[in-house]
């Protein structure tokens, strides 16, 4: 099911997500893949890129590539009340945790977490000013 943001930006499954094939074909615009989770976590992708031909089989003239991306989802709530608010960074405080995965826990964490309350803080402004 294609789903559309703006004029330009197409949003559909993609790599074998909800029936759609297994590749993409590239026509020659700017492309970003967006990714939908349920969880605060660590992800990763890796990518291979070819010059196919029109059955999608790689074409031996080219070499291909590869590219691992990886990235964090979210910010975690601390006390499980369904929100990351200022209640979830009391705890960060009380308790200091990994919350960017990076494997130490620093003011990295704590950041990140004073990030993702700020951008719902914004959101909310939004939808009080539109009314939703």
């Amino acid at each position: 099911a294609e789903r559309s943001y703006g004029p330009y930006v197409s949003w559909q499954p993609i790599f074998s997500t909800d029936g759609s094939e297994p590749r993409i074909f590239w026509d020659g615009r700017m492309l970003h893949n967006m990714y939908v989770v349920d969880h605060v976590g660590l992800y990763r992708a890796r990518y291979r890129v070819y010059v196919g031909d029109i059955d999608a089989a790689p074409d031996p003239r080219y070499r291909s590539a590869e590219i691992d991306v990886s990235w964090i989802a979210g910010a975690p709530d601390l006390d499980d009340d369904g929100a990351v608010d200022t209640e979830d960074l009391y705890l960060w405080y009380a308790g200091p945790t990994d919350v960017d995965l990076d494997g130490a826990t620093d003011d990295a964490d704590g950041a990140r977490l004073r990030a993702a309350i700020r951008r719902e803080e914004t959101n909310s402004m939004g939808r009080v000013r539109t009314g939703e």
